[in-house]
């Protein structure tokens, strides 16, 4: 299995520089707004918690998502401290992984390092990809287990070993961990797709490898959630809630079906010419009859199963694009012979010269500042007060948890540091800073 590993790795090392560079350059102005927020703060309130199985801090509970991402998080936050970086590190990591499993894929598929390079590339340069992989998001984790999943196939079809199989539920059971129903999917249609190969050449005895793949599917997530049912209201959360009303309009406003075309039309226009060319050379040649197969039994429910959901983000076509990359780099390749692996050492340098020598911040402010206010109440010993009324809002209460160490709904003294919603004057005070969120003001300013 990871006999070539090295090889393949400094082959490919371009594709990780690249991929390092761009999922994770400008960590030091790493800042989060919406569910990003949400997820770093969980993250952090694990490191509190006695009990790891189950997520919240304070006295919040969260049961919305399975904890296999927040552990991760929570780890890099033990190892590097609770800082903006050790909360993206995860989601930028599995973003660099899959564009090197991409590659592995793409050289099985064609023995073209052009094109595998162009890979990794095309993966990498969209804005679906990009603004899901830069944050505190669990879509790039869902997708490296789930690629994992399926190259474990591609290298049973290849030597029909148990530990393949054994290796394929495993992954998707950590996409079940990390998504729920979400990685059950990958699982069944995978499992079927090898049911299938492996009757096609008759070799009955093997389909015990398939058995053996759902038992270490089952256990690798059955036992967390067994515990969760049965101790905490994750069922009823996670299941009904969050899961269930999703597919009807209870609880969430249901978005028009065309809104996936629209997504790809307006952040995949400039690379979807060459992914539907390169699905169609890939099908007409037929060397790729049962791989290309296997992709569809695994992204065409995929695409159903996000199609009954009431909301429809973009960020559910993740998984989607990264399994189209290879036929799009095909398609292009096979249009202009494109010398990618020189090309791309080119491009990483430049844009890495770019990233140093660019002046400005190039995220935009949301929390972030909170912790130099938290740097400037510690040296004035001066309160940080904090409006109930903003702390009630999900994303502000993530924000001020995790920036802040140390606040107060009421000060003791005359002189504090006030934070409040971005809409909420204080005219008796001055104001200090303002983001896309929040105000902090300083109250009885001599």
């Amino acid at each position: 299995m990871f006999k070539n590993l090295g090889r393949h790795l400094n082959e490919s090392r371009w594709i990780i520089l690249f991929g390092i560079t761009i999922f994770l350059g400008r960590m030091f102005e790493a800042d989060f707004h919406g569910d990003g927020m949400h997820y770093a703060a969980i993250s952090k309130g694990l490191l509190e918690k006695e009990n790891i199985l189950t997520l919240g801090f304070h006295d919040y509970v969260y049961m919305n998502k399975p904890p296999l991402f927040f552990w991760l998080n929570a780890l890099m936050m033990k190892a590097l401290g609770v800082i903006p970086f050790a909360a993206i590190l995860v989601s930028g990591a599995c973003g660099v992984g899959i564009m090197v499993l991409l590659y592995f894929m793409t050289l099985r598929f064609w023995a073209n390092k052009n094109i595998a390079h162009l890979t990794a590339f095309v993966f990498a340069t969209n804005y679906i990809v990009y603004r899901n992989t830069i944050t505190c998001r669990l879509e790039s984790l869902l997708a490296l287990v789930v690629l994992a999943g399926v190259y474990m196939i591609l290298l049973y079809m290849d030597q029909p070993r148990r530990k393949y199989a054994a290796f394929f539920g495993f992954f998707c059971g950590l996409a079940v961990l990390t998504k729920g129903a979400a990685g059950l999917l990958p699982f069944f249609s995978g499992a079927g797709f090898l049911i299938w190969w492996l009757a096609g050449r008759r070799q009955w005895r093997r389909l015990a490898d398939v058995a053996l793949a759902l038992a270490v599917f089952t256990v690798s997530f059955g036992w967390w959630y067994a515990y969760s049912f049965i101790t905490t209201e994750f069922f009823r959360q996670f299941i009904m809630n969050e899961s269930v009303n999703r597919i009807g309009s209870n609880g969430f406003e249901w978005e028009p079906i065309w809104l996936y075309g629209q997504y790809l039309a307006v952040f995949y226009f400039y690379y979807l010419p060459f992914a539907v060319y390169g699905v169609y050379k890939a099908v007409k040649s037929g060397r790729l009859r049962s791989e290309l197969i296997l992709l569809a039994v695994v992204v065409v429910p995929w695409l159903i199963s996000i199609h009954f959901l009431a909301t429809k983000y973009y960020r559910y076509l993740y998984v989607f694009i990264m399994l189209l990359s290879p036929f799009t780099a095909y398609g292009l390749y096979r249009l202009w012979r494109i010398p990618a692996e020189k090309w791309l050492a080119r491009v990483t340098i430049v844009f890495m010269l770019f990233l140093i020598l660019y002046p400005f911040n190039l995220n935009r402010d949301e929390y972030r500042f909170l912790s130099t206010v938290q740097h400037m109440a510690d040296r004035s010993r001066m309160d940080i007060v904090v409006d109930r009324n903003a702390y009630g809002h999900w994303a502000t209460k993530s924000g001020v948890y995790f920036f802040l160490d140390d606040f107060k709904f009421e000060s003791d003294g005359e002189r504090y540091f006030y934070v409040t919603d971005r809409d909420v004057p204080r005219p008796d005070a001055s104001r200090l800073f303002k983001s896309r969120q929040v105000r902090v003001y300083l109250v009885g300013q001599q």
